[in-house]
């Protein structure tokens, strides 16, 4: 699809005729999947002075892509002028080639899936000592040792598992964290819990914002508190009554003397463990190499398509920040959209608000807000603050502070995350990726 939109409007830009157009509308339509869209309808005159009015073939979403009075050429064919492109090369090519280069992205995953499926059927026989087996099915903890305050050296196997082997090379040096009170719990410090919890910051300061704003004190919040707190009660008190009185007593006293323990780890020796032997660790470093310098080429197309998105997001937002008039505007009723890919396998209604304004021409504008909820955010008669560019009123927003940022703003946390990273699975893959490195492991 993305190479035969790229060459319908090369040809046409090469031997179509060429004329000047005026935006007359923007045609919408909504979708459950993609929301609201827009195409431009434009008019013009063709070389035999026939005028002809034509739609736009690549929609926009959230806002119109041209205002209502812009002059723009178009390209159009002579024996059928319904056939045209617009005279913007990233209009129609930026499109084309995401298409086009995503094709591509998804090509390779089919190969790389298709490729990977036929080696774990053609080693159906899972040697633990093959070094053409992928190991996909394996996760592995590592066993520290250390020297506790006394002096005494201890051994003990960290509570997080995962299928990366290449973070857990024996003999690698680390620095643990380890318990002041029971220098027998310790635990490894990881910068990926940081980025993962990182990623998970952003959506949920929008989501608590959301909730604190548009939260309503009223005698049914407290009645679904106390039922929560009751709840709560209730299953403390059947875990502690199961207790005998002196086994509590004991566990009180413990407490009160050691404190809450942040540290910990398992045992040695779980269910279906064993110490892999250093062939069986070789085996594995070589195969999670290689495995690790893929998984980066494919963080880094990542990146940037977030960071593509964060772009066209912010440059959108910036332009009404900038450009836009600030207004007040008053919620006049909520629609409701149903989607069968929201609310879990059996779907779900998203809430939008619909917003009347006046303009600065004195036009009373009304439209609906591009940020939806499962539960509805606003209700009618709520006053709001309004964002719009005079040339396009239709495409208004409701201006939520910082808050207007939030869509950008996570795409380029993201791109950032993602990237960091891209580097650090790049950097481990060459540096366990080569012959010297494991002959001298």
């Amino acid at each position: 699809m993305g190479v035969y939109m790229g060459y319908s409007y090369l040809s046409l830009t090469q031997n179509g005729k060429y004329a000047k157009a005026t935006v007359i509308r923007n045609d919408s339509s909504y979708s459950s999947d993609n929301g609201t869209s827009y195409k431009a309808v434009l008019r013009f005159t063709d070389q035999y002075g026939k005028t002809w009015e034509v739609k736009d073939n690549i929609s926009y979403g959230n806002s119109p892509s041209f205002s209502i009075g812009t002059k723009i050429g178009v390209y159009y064919d002579p024996k059928d002028p319904n056939e045209f492109v617009i005279d913007d090369f990233w209009h129609n090519m930026g499109v084309a080639t995401a298409f086009t280069a995503f094709g591509f992205v998804f090509i390779g995953f089919i190969l790389l899936g298709s490729y990977f499926n036929k080696k774990g059927k053609n080693n159906s026989n899972l040697s633990l000592s093959s070094s053409k087996n992928n190991f996909y099915n394996e996760m592995y903890r590592a066993v520290f040792e250390y020297k506790m305050p006394n002096g005494d050296r201890n051994q003990i196997v960290s509570d997080v598992s995962s299928n990366s082997l290449l973070n857990k090379i024996p003999g690698t040096r680390i620095t643990l964290l380890m318990s002041q009170k029971n220098p027998k719990n310790v635990k490894r410090p990881s910068r990926f819990m940081i980025i993962f919890g990182l990623i998970f910051l952003t959506p949920g300061i929008f989501i608590m914002n959301m909730a604190l704003t548009r939260f309503e004190f009223n005698i049914f919040t407290i009645l679904m508190v106390l039922a929560g707190v009751g709840f709560l009660s209730y299953k403390i008190w059947s875990f502690i009554s199961k207790i005998s009185v002196k086994e509590f007593k004991k566990g009180l006293s413990d407490f009160r003397k050691e404190g809450l323990e942040v540290a910990s780890s398992y045992s040695r020796g779980g269910k279906g463990e064993r110490v892999l032997d250093n062939s069986e660790i070789m085996a594995r470093v070589k195969v999670q190499a290689r495995n690790s310098m893929i998984a980066s080429y494919v963080m880094f197309v990542m990146v940037l398509a977030l960071a593509g998105g964060a772009y066209f997001t912010g440059l959108n937002m910036l332009n009404i920040t900038r450009n836009g008039i600030s207004t007040s505007g008053k919620v006049v009723d909520l629609k409701s959209r149903y989607s069968s890919s929201s609310g879990g396998s059996g779907g779900g209604y998203t809430y939008y608000a619909v917003v009347n304004y006046t303009d600065n021409n004195g036009r009373s504008i009304r439209f609906e807000d591009n940020v939806g909820s499962s539960n509805p955010t606003y209700k009618r008669g709520d006053k709001v603050q309004i964002l719009y560019l005079p040339d396009n009123t239709q495409g208004a927003i409701i201006d939520r502070g910082l808050m207007n940022w939030g869509l950008s703003g996570g795409l380029a946390i993201g791109s950032l995350l993602l990237l960091l990273m891209a580097f650090q699975s790049m950097a481990v893959a060459r540096r366990y990726g080569r012959a010297r490195y494991r002959a001298l492991m």
